[in-house]
């Protein structure tokens, strides 16, 4: 993996050690080994929609926090400030809803698409809910986590909310 971290090894059915490197390459699969990736391949292009837009809002703030360096300076206070209480996060979630597949539709070939509306896409949990669960409930600062919890209010995004609880409700 160009000498970098994170490095997944598998085992191979004949003894052989897989090196599967990068993030996101080591996300997707083991959603796929574990089924998290949907029913179909309309369905698996709307979960990595999914979680490509949940990447698009933590990349965001990660430009947020990475302001300035990494020290407290009035500009990241301020970006910081814009981002919780001025509502650019709200607006994130906003869209983020918005962007969910509508509940669940069979296309002209016959398969279905979209979301059980208890679930981001399909009808059982995605990678895109763990996506989602991992925003709004463990992604930010401890200390930023009722910020988090105002913007999901201010955004009215219950569908988020619900399936981010449903996901924390599982062992």
């Amino acid at each position: 993996n160009m000498d970098r971290l994170p490095i997944l090894e598998v085992q191979q059915e004949d003894g052989q050690v897989l090196h599967i490197g990068q993030s996101r390459a080591i996300e997707r699969y083991v959603s796929s080994r574990c089924g998290l990736l949907g029913g179909n391949a309309e369905e698996s292009a709307l979960v990595d929609c999914v979680a490509e837009s949940v990447r698009d809002i933590k990349d965001r703030w990660a430009r947020i926090r990475s302001t300035g360096g990494f020290a407290p300076n009035s500009e990241k206070e301020a970006l910081t400030e814009k981002w919780f209480a001025g509502g650019e996060l709200a607006d994130w979630l906003d869209r983020l809803e918005k962007s969910l597949p509508s509940p669940t539709t069979t296309t002209s070939s016959g398969t279905s698409s979209g979301s059980s509306g208890v679930w981001a896409v399909g009808d059982h949990m995605s990678y895109a809910d763990v996506c989602i669960w991992h925003l709004l409930r463990d992604f930010f600062p401890v200390n930023h986590r009722q910020e988090v919890r105002q913007a999901e209010k201010k955004s009215a995004c219950s569908r988020l909310s619900r399936i981010a609880d449903k996901v924390g409700e599982l062992e």
